[in-house]
């Protein structure tokens, strides 16, 4: 894309160029620089020369060309469902497509081209027909329901440096709640622990009671010239399970696939660096759900906060934070 865009930058130029030199057909006159000294009348075997209506058109439709082929087709599946998992009918999904190049209007070409979709007895909805570089799911609209944790998506075609990988069977999931309910409630916990690998007991609040959480804290090796080290934490809860989640995803806990622990450590290319961010959700044997943020810094020690919980639950039982 990127040698796409050099060549438009520079055919650009070039018209602009041409179209400078067309208007400049009619000689110029003398101008006196100082006194006494003049400009040369330009000659005409000196003039650049003139370029025709024809050859303009032609450079024209060259730029548009370039264009056109930098926008891909445009694929997606997905599928609307419930907090519950239920696959939703008729909920309306706006999109944008937005094309190569903003400056596409003045070649009489489009920037963006927009659309809505309802989606099918089960839940599923199919983009597809449209040219461009990246597809924007703008909203979704259902009597009685509402977007949980609303965000706008997109998702990159073509020589995007992370291009969408569309999938039938693996249709990407957008989750919707019945208006009304109670909102989940958050409360944010400051941690202070040593990294020595002593177990330390923290309560989290779920809905109407509490639970106990065991962190694990342990230094694993020390980075070479640096303060800081490689370190492991272990996660538990009693009497619940928990599982990670991916950090933006839609706010919804996940029917099962829990764990009775969780490890979390530093990666060996150290990208976390000094912090570490997880997302995790708790399940209860009765069925109580919650979110947990876990924050966790290595670079310091038990003199300063360490660490944090932001906790959300939901006072219906609930799987949706929000």
């Amino acid at each position: 894309m990127k040698k796409n865009l050099v060549a438009i930058i520079l055919i650009g130029l070039g018209i602009f160029v041409i179209f400078i030199c067309t208007r400049s057909g009619a000689p110029l006159e003398n101008i006196s620089k100082n006194a006494g000294e003049k400009i040369p009348l330009q000659t005409e075997s000196s003039r650049l020369p003139m370029v025709t209506s024809e050859a303009f058109a032609s450079k024209r439709e060259e730029l548009r060309a370039l264009l056109k082929a930098d926008n891909a087709p445009i694929e997606f599946y997905g599928i609307v469902v419930d907090e519950n998992g239920k696959q939703l009918e008729g909920v309306q999904v706006l999109w944008d497509v937005v094309k190569s190049g903003s400056f596409a209007p003045s070649l009489g070409l489009a920037a963006r081209e927009n659309g809505s979709i309802s989606t099918s007895k089960d839940g599923h909805f199919t983009i597809k027909n449209q040219t461009g570089v990246t597809l924007i799911i703008k909203s979704l609209t259902k009597h009685g329901y509402h977007e949980v944790n609303r965000t706008v998506k997109s998702y990159g075609y073509g020589s995007n440096s992370n291009p969408h990988q569309p999938d039938r069977l693996k249709p990407e999931t957008f989750v919707m709640r019945r208006d009304g309910g109670n909102r989940s409630i958050r409360k944010y916990i400051p941690l202070t622990f040593d990294w020595d690998g002593k177990i330390k007991e923290i309560s989290i609040p779920l809905s109407g009671r509490n639970e106990v959480m065991f962190l694990t804290p342990e230094i694993i090796g020390q980075k070479s010239n640096s303060r800081d080290y490689n370190w492991r934490i272990k996660i538990q809860i009693k009497n619940a399970l928990v599982v990670s989640g991916k950090m933006g995803d839609a706010r919804i806990a996940p029917i099962d696939g829990y764990f009775p622990e969780i490890k979390l450590e530093n990666d060996i290319e150290g990208q976390w660096g000094s912090e570490a961010n997880a997302l995790l959700y708790i399940k209860t044997a009765d069925n109580q759900f919650g979110e947990v943020i876990f924050s966790a810094y290595s670079d310091r020690d038990a003199t300063e906060p360490t660490g944090s919980l932001s906790i959300r639950w939901n006072p219906d039982g609930g799987r949706v934070f929000e």
